[in-house]
């Protein structure tokens, strides 16, 4: 008997470990809260996203950018899409944000962003981006994008 209950002890404890911490939502809660229309909740759930690398949620992500969302939104959906790294659609949305983008907090996101992905398959198109980030009055935009384009011609 004592055994069953060590054996079922140990499961729960088990069960435990490997669910998600208290107060913490899934990777689908937080991708549904990409398209809520709340943007504290947009913003929360961008940067979990980001910080957990999540593939999975790229298309929302990319679909928030796209719907042109405040500023607040949209720098922390171009540092989530840079901090899950992978080129793609990915590289389209913020290369279409920094282009498109009257506020430099977002053009510095996507523009490290864009450095994070490192696509090679639209390197050339990137790079002209980068560059006409860096022709800004804004020096710590100008550091960055100047940076990021040398980096990436390299």
């Amino acid at each position: 008997m004592k055994r069953i209950l060590g054996i079922f002890t140990l499961m729960a404890l088990a069960a435990c470990a490997s669910s998600q911490p208290a107060g913490e939502k899934s990777t689908d809660q937080y991708i549904a809260d990409l398209s809520s229309g709340d943007s504290a909740l947009q913003i929360d759930a961008a940067r979990k996203l980001g910080m957990r690398k999540e593939e999975k949620a790229i298309p929302a992500l990319v679909q928030l950018l796209d719907s042109n969302p405040g500023p607040d939104v949209a720098w922390n959906a171009s540092a989530a899409l840079g901090a899950i790294g992978k080129a793609g659609p990915s590289t389209t949305a913020l290369t279409k944000s920094v282009s498109s983008s009257s506020n430099n907090v977002v053009k510095y996101a996507g523009v490290a962003g864009l450095a994070n992905l490192r696509d090679s398959d639209k390197k050339a198109e990137v790079i002209q981006t980068v560059k006409a980030a860096a022709d800004t009055n804004d020096d710590l935009l100008k550091d960055l994008a100047t940076r990021v384009a040398d980096l990436l011609s390299k």
